[in-house]
């Protein structure tokens, strides 16, 4: 079990993991759109879609209080780095997390 500050990177880890309508079955807009943004159109571009879509994703989950920066690097073929700065509910200092996704 986590709790605290692990608690809750483990719950935004799940959410920039998910996509967006896998779960509906139980929560209703969990997730994102950005796991499917690669090929879609050009690197620049589905970077830029990429830190657009988890931002929304981010302002949705309730233990995130600001987002100070989303950056997106999409590595060949099918992996997304994301490197992520929030301020998380009842915590005084900034949290960084990188985020490795295979899609």
């Amino acid at each position: 079990l986590v709790s605290g500050v692990d608690n809750a990177v483990q719950a935004i880890k799940n959410r920039l993991l998910t996509r967006l309508g896998e779960m509906d079955w139980c929560y209703e807009n969990y997730g994102t759109e950005s796991n499917q943004q690669i090929g879609e159109t050009d690197l620049a571009t589905a970077e830029a879609t990429i830190e657009l879509c988890d931002t929304i994703a981010l302002l949705q989950e309730p233990r995130v209080e600001d987002i100070y920066s989303v950056s997106v690097k999409i590595e060949q073929p099918n992996t997304i780095i994301e490197d992520l700065t929030i301020k998380l509910i009842d915590e005084d200092k900034t949290t960084n997390l990188i985020i490795k996704k295979e899609v």
